[in-house]
């Protein structure tokens, strides 16, 4: 029941990094505002995620796993009843805030939880059954909000999470006992979460809003310096904290720090498929949500097989000839995703949903080898810093490929304007219709939404 409760809470906080992009359009469309405010819903809840899961981690370590995961639940039930009853964009994005802070206390206690409940030995067998139920939510968030959308609404999107909160809250109740790190003060570095948030915050804002501000425009130099200043300070900080943050020294174990990194790209390419690939689907091929979560399910299914079956090779033939494979196959998948065009056949894209799918499944063996060769000890922070660094590259990915891709959408759309302006005013029509046709077109495009 214990390894129910785990797989559970995880599942759930995966699945609201994912399930909400393929509802983004419709979203967006609803609330009538523009793909650059939309964005906030997932940027928000995986920046939250990001900045937050260490210092929840060291928290949870400090007073009590089961304490904090019970709040953390609550925390993410509550965001989840306040994002359905959202009135407007901006209480969802706040709403989103609240469940990205829920998530991030769950996340990093579930290694921990683990240890303590079902021992050292099998903690490895445990956690890679969870990071299983990880990678799947991860990939099937698009196909299940697809579902979701097509036969009910968007709210439901974050209704379904209410009854496994509710599950989880009573089998962690029932399962675990309250567990410590005793080997760590009871002192929060405020200094080091600071930092460490104002130093993320300015940086995805600087990749989201880069291309609408201009590069070199004042406040984005201003943000870059921010951003590069508060992680400098974090960093010097850190290294003379006795109980810091982040633990740098853990990164002297090669295992783990090649595994943070590779976890870190599996969280970057699942924004390729979820939110990147679903838009070119929804907005410039015409598919309907339904119809797109059936293409993008591909890569689910695919998870579905690559995810178990990595974990039984990586038993025999070691961890590192499972990720590396997994990453290459991640990278022919998200080049060949970029050279789709308007009448790349059906067939051709779900093969590359499961190339990639194949790829993320094998990859996220990243999380289990992170914490291999870590002391029990500290198998909570370094959770939080592995899940971090997935939930990180789940956030810059976003910022960055939907800031490019919105600043492509708008050259493309003032080209067609000024096509169409031109052709209007070299037709043979009266003055006075040429300028009603003009300004209708402009009229249009403030109005239009990606």
């Amino acid at each position: 029941m214990g390894l129910i409760a785990l797989s559970l809470v995880m599942f759930i906080v995966t699945l609201d990094t994912t399930i909400t992009n393929i509802g983004l359009p419709t979203i967006t469309n609803y609330f009538h505002t523009s793909l650059t405010n939309a964005n906030w819903i997932s940027t928000v809840y995986v920046l939250v995620l990001s900045v937050f899961i260490i210092p929840a981690s060291k928290l949870a370590d400090q007073f009590g796993r089961k304490k904090l995961m019970l709040i953390g639940l609550v925390l993410f039930g509550l965001g989840s009843v306040l994002c359905g009853m959202s009135q407007s964009i901006l209480f969802l994005i706040f709403m989103r805030i609240l469940q990205g802070f829920g998530g991030a206390i769950i996340t990093p206690v579930m290694i921990p939880l683990s240890v303590e409940a079902f021992g050292r030995e099998k903690a490895g067998e445990v956690v890679g059954i969870i990071g299983a139920v990880t990678a799947i939510a991860a990939a099937g968030g698009p196909p299940i909000g697809g579902l979701i959308i097509k036969y009910m609404n968007w709210q439901s999107i974050f209704y379904v999470n209410i009854p496994i909160v509710l599950i989880t809250f009573i089998l962690i109740c029932v399962c675990f006992v309250e567990s410590y790190d005793n080997t760590i003060s009871k002192r929060v570095d405020w200094f080091g979460m600071t930092f460490l948030s104002i130093g993320l915050f300015q940086l995805t804002f600087v990749l989201i809003k880069g291309y609408t501000y201009g590069w070199t425009s004042r406040p984005i130099v201003l943000m870059i310096i921010g951003a590069v200043a508060s992680l400098g300070l974090f960093v010097i900080v850190e290294k003379k904290m006795e109980e810091p943050l982040i633990e740098f020294g853990l990164f002297g174990e090669i295992t783990f720090a090649a595994s943070t990194i590779g976890y870190f790209i599996c969280g970057f390419a699942i924004v390729c498929s979820s939110l990147i690939f679903n838009y070119f689907l929804q907005n410039v091929r015409g598919f309907t949500a339904l119809n797109s979560a059936y293409i993008i399910m591909s890569m689910s299914i695919t998870v579905i097989i690559s995810m178990p079956l990595g974990s039984i090779l990586a038993k025999k033939i070691g961890y590192r000839a499972i990720i590396f494979p997994g990453i290459l196959l991640m990278s022919i998948s998200t080049f060949l995703l970029s050279r789709l065009k308007i009448d790349t056949s059906t067939s051709v894209m779900v093969w590359d949903m499961i190339i990639l799918g194949f790829g993320f499944g094998l990859s996220c063996q990243s999380l289990v080898s992170a914490c291999k060769f870590i002391p029990q000890s500290k198998a909570g922070v370094a959770s939080g810093i592995v899940n971090a660094a997935r939930q990180m590259g789940t956030c810059l990915g976003i910022a960055l490929l939907v800031g490019m891709m919105t600043h492509n959408v708008d050259i493309a759309k003032k080209s067609i304007e000024n096509k169409a302006t031109a052709s209007i005013g070299s037709a043979n029509i009266s003055d006075s219709v040429k300028t009603v046709m003009i300004r209708d077109i402009k009229n249009r495009d403030r109005k239009s939404v990606v």
